[in-house]
């Protein structure tokens, strides 16, 4: 789409002050959209890497310089390729050597008085550090560090900022086109970004304009680092990398990247910006989630931005008495019918917009029996078969419920703590038991077969059996009515199946080797 043709209107603003009324109008000239032809999207396409490929490690250039311009992905096992773009170090992060990018082929912009790059990017909330989206540029080795090494390059960067770099030696050095010092692109969502340079009258300064879905967002018209780079052209060209190795890797996925040998038009970055921001608005609409508005009890936490391509999104209310703009609450009083209103969402992606309706039931006020019915529904506690210190229980819930809590058996406090009487009853036979001889053998078989006949020993040698017994009884795994001298060390071992209160059971064996 273009935006050739105009209309234009008046925007008025009205100051009102203590009684006194003035305004103020604005002449606005707003730009029609109007189709423009794919042949024109492709005049000048010097490269295009689609990124769609699912295997290997050649990715294909569908623009004028073919299968000359073929890019290679280094060090796959880093990346994936899902076949709508390549996703770059999604697990770990790593350095510009180690981690994946791709290489393009060298002299990319070689020869270029003008340029343009563009491209879709979803950056990886992950994604930290000093890293480049992507990076044309001039080296004595890519691998290099030392300033020397650095004769020139173009890069675009998210680091702390979205700006497209421009340096005639270090990436540290140079101009930026950006929108300011501290507006980033929005991380977790697809944005399509383009960023044109054409030449000034005179040909010694070029104007860079960098664009945002489409939408310009900064501009700089004192450029002096030609698309070329370097008259010797460019051999270190990457997406995802950066000129710097030490930078991070990027954390992300790209996909349609465009090398222009001319600069885009307004109108032809917003017809670009068109194939993905049209089912990006509408996936952002689909994806709102109000929850159940069918049943409405609390205010609703409204959505500013689309989840899926990051549209900026706005509410109105068909009726504020109900849920306001703003998601706030008016709930009808006890015993009243439950109201209803209409909310409406407007979703902008650059240029695109969209609408979704949704239908909102709020109910009326709760009566006792329903708070409390709602707040056993609501009410959750995580991570129960983990349980490794105190729980947080809450006391009230949120209709106005009391609650209260009783464990049983009593290892947990009304108020959360944890007990644990098995682990303190093993401590608790340590410390008895600990420096007991180990009884004789002729004693020891005596022990045994005086509690084979229902008989406790008390003397003061214990054997491991008959420890392990009193042990699991001072847990209450064990009947205390069967003597600890009853137990051979066989009742131990899971083939056993010895029989344990609460519904324990022994675990396999641990192999123990001993050293050689």
């Amino acid at each position: 789409m273009t935006s050739t043709a105009r209309a234009n209107t008046e925007l008025k603003a009205t100051f009102t002050h203590r009684g006194l009324t003035d305004t103020k109008s604005f002449p606005i000239t707003v730009k029609q959209r109007v189709a423009i032809p794919p042949d024109q999207l492709r005049a000048g396409l010097a490269h295009f890497y689609k990124l769609d490929e699912t295997a290997g490690t050649t990715l294909a250039d569908s623009g004028a310089a073919g299968t000359a311009g073929a890019a290679t992905l280094v060090n796959p096992g880093r990346a994936t390729l899902t076949g709508a773009g390549v996703t770059l170090n999604p697990n770990a992060y790593a350095d510009g050597t180690s981690g994946a990018y791709v290489k393009l082929p060298d002299d990319v912009t070689a020869g270029l008085t003008e340029v343009s790059v563009d491209y879709d990017i979803r950056i990886d909330p992950a994604n930290v550090g000093d890293h480049h989206l992507w990076s044309f540029g001039r080296k004595t080795s890519c691998d290099a560090t030392a300033n020397n090494a650095y004769a020139g390059s173009i890069f675009g960067s998210n680091t702390g900022r979205l700006r497209t770099g421009l340096s005639a030696t270090t990436p540290t050095t140079g101009a930026s086109v950006q929108r300011s010092a501290t507006y980033a692109l929005r991380e977790g969502v697809w944005k399509h970004l383009t960023y044109t340079q054409q030449r000034n009258a005179g040909d010694t300064t070029w104007t860079g304009i960098l664009y945002e879905d489409g939408v310009e967002i900064g501009r700089n018209t004192g450029l002096t680092v030609a698309p070329s780079v370097n008259a010797a052209g460019t051999n270190c060209n990457f997406l995802g990398r950066s000129q710097v190795p030490g930078h991070y890797a990027l954390r992300g996925t790209l996909r349609n990247f465009r090398v222009y040998d001319r600069a885009l038009s307004a109108d032809e970055a917003i017809a670009l910006s068109e194939d993905p921001g049209v089912p990006g608005v509408k996936a952002d609409a689909a994806a709102i989630d109000l929850g159940l508005t069918s049943a409405i009890v609390d205010d609703i936490a409204l959505p500013a931005i689309g989840s899926v391509a990051g549209s900026r999104i706005t509410w109105t209310s068909s009726d504020p008495a109900v849920v306001t703009a703003g998601g706030a609450v008016t709930r009808p009083a006890r015993g009243q019918a439950a109201a209803t209103a209409t909310l409406t969402a407007r979703l902008t992606k650059g240029h695109e917009v969209t609408t979704r309706e949704i239908a909102i039931t709020v109910l009326a006020e709760f009566d006792d029996a329903q708070s409390v019915a709602r707040d056993r529904a609501d009410l959750a506690l995580a991570g129960l078969d983990d349980v490794r210190g105190n729980i947080t229980l809450p006391s009230a819930g949120a209709f106005g419920s009391a609650i209260t809590w009783a464990a049983s058996p009593n290892a947990i406090t009304p108020t959360g703590e944890v007990t644990r009487p098995m682990e303190d009853a093993l401590l608790r036979v340590i410390n008895e038991f600990e420096g007991r001889p180990f009884p004789r053998t002729r004693r020891l078989v005596g022990k045994w077969l005086a509690g084979r006949l229902g008989r406790e020993a008390s003397e003061q040698a214990v054997y491991c059996a008959e420890l392990l017994a009193i042990t699991f009884t001072r847990m209450g795994l064990l009947d205390p009515h069967t003597p600890a001298n009853w137990f051979d060390p066989g009742k131990f071992w899971s083939g056993d199946r010895l029989a344990l209160a609460g519904g324990a059971s022994l675990g396999p064996e641990v192999e123990i080797l001993a050293p050689t």
